[in-house]
């Protein structure tokens, strides 16, 4: 069985060689212990993370990951960003047009929409 060294050493090198992975970019931490790899940081979108994921466990000695990889998100935003954001998609949502929406933020509950046959729930 290779060792840490070797192991890792060949995983960095089959991501450098891929050019959908952007180490310097998106640096990744890597471990290697008892035949599994553990990778840890982030990845530019969907398609590299999975693609890494494969090239790793073609690496000899490879038995198993611990994927702590995570997405880069497309935008940064803060708590209010994400709330509107929500928010919007569910107004939007055709099933959800007979529903009440509402949102808690910073503690005040506020009705964006009232269903139109009306609600028993109460806070």
């Amino acid at each position: 069985m290779p060792d840490k060294d070797q192991v890792i050493k060949a995983v960095r090198a089959a991501f450098e060689r891929e050019r959908r992975i952007n180490l310097h970019r998106y640096p990744v931490r890597m471990g290697f212990a008892d035949g599994v790899l553990t990778l840890e940081g982030e990845m530019e979108n969907v398609a590299a993370k999975k693609l890494g994921m494969e090239l790793a466990i073609a690496v000899p000695g490879v038995r198993g990951i611990v994927d702590r990889l995570h997405v880069a998100p497309a935008t940064h935003m803060g708590d209010g960003a994400i709330l509107d954001a929500v928010r919007d998609a569910l107004l939007q949502e055709p099933a959800l047009q007979s529903c009440t929406i509402r949102v808690k933020h910073k503690g005040k509950v506020e009705t964006v929409r009232e269903s139109p046959v009306g609600s028993s729930w109460r806070h």
